[in-house]
């Protein structure tokens, strides 16, 4: 799975660069982003008659709510044409595989686009995640990701151990 999303979040950044989450929704299609006070959900993208919608809830401190736009964007682009809330435990045709790999591309979009955030945190996926509002099943699969695959993978050359202090 890990794969397959990198190759799409790559296929992205080809296409329309490294920008930031709001101009990358804009590329993808999707015009309107409100942010709207609500409790209940983080945020939702909606696929209307005109454009998609995505609806992101003001309580969201800034790195969660980017986190949250990037997942509602990667819905677009991993699986266009679908309804989605997040973290709305009422979500009818809800497909668990769906959530991870929208929170997949998301987190390895944000590693690219906040590099100076990933280094500062040591390389370390799962803080990395935490602050952004990812959960640990998207930090793990992206964590094996680079297991496999190595830092690299990010444009990213690993510290020499010998000479690394962090």
């Amino acid at each position: 799975m890990f794969d397959w999303v990198f190759k799409n979040v790559m296929q992205i950044i080809e296409q329309y660069g490294l920008v930031s989450p709001k101009d990358l929704a804009d590329c993808v299609g999707i015009n309107d982003i409100l942010v709207v006070p609500t409790r209940i959900l983080h945020g939702g993208i909606f696929d209307t008659f005109a454009a998609p919608l995505i609806l992101l809830s003001t309580d969201l401190m800034d790195y969660k709510q980017i986190g949250c736009l990037l997942h509602e964007v990667f819905h677009q682009v991993l699986h266009p044409h679908t309804n989605r809330l997040m973290n709305n435990p009422y979500i009818i045709n809800c497909s668990g595989r769906f959530e991870v790999e929208a929170n997949v591309g998301a987190l390895i979009y944000a590693i690219f686009w906040d590099k100076d955030l990933f280094e500062q945190l040591e390389y370390n996926v799962f803080r990395f995640a935490e602050i952004y509002g990812f959960p640990y099943d998207a930090a793990y699969h992206v964590d094996l990701g680079i297991q496999k695959n190595g830092l690299e993978i990010f444009g990213i050359t690993p510290p020499d151990p010998e000479f690394y202090t962090p």
